[in-house]
């Protein structure tokens, strides 16, 4: 039986034209989709997930992201830090 991957992953932001820009502009990500609620990214190698508008109210689910990781890999760690920090 093959091992199943990982196919598409969507996180919910509180701003979503804030968060597009930093994902395309700061990690390079192309805009693969969009709707007036989501926009779903894609890079080189293939890899793709979304940003889209709260499905719930964010003030009132308690600790977001408690438990949550997304891990991009980059040549130069230092570089990219040096562009978010």
């Amino acid at each position: 039986m093959a091992t199943p991957q990982l196919d598409f992953s969507s996180i919910q932001v509180r701003d979503l034209e804030r968060s597009r820009e930093f994902y395309q502009n700061t990690f390079g990500f192309e805009i693969e989709n969009e709707n007036p609620g989501a926009y779903i990214f894609k890079n080189e190698k293939g890899a793709s997930f979304a940003i889209r508008k709260p499905l719930v109210d964010l003030d009132k689910a308690g600790k977001l992201g408690w438990g949550v990781a997304l891990w991009f890999s980059v040549p130069n760690v230092e570089e990219r830090y040096d562009d978010v920090k």
